[in-house]
């Protein structure tokens, strides 16, 4: 793969890690996140502790 590649899947690993969201049909989100390597936001599963 070519470095423009990397670069690409770096920034938008970046935008998804500070909230972005992909808003496109779920064909094109699922092999969006596929290519990426995430999930799709409804298989996560959160540990965190409870807020006080």
């Amino acid at each position: 793969m070519n470095r423009a590649f990397f670069y690409n899947k770096s920034y938008t690993l970046k935008l998804v890690e500070n909230g972005y969201v992909f808003a496109d049909s779920e064909g094109a989100m699922a092999m969006a996140r596929a290519k990426l390597g995430i999930v799709a936001p409804e298989n996560v599963t959160e540990n965190r502790a409870p807020v006080s």
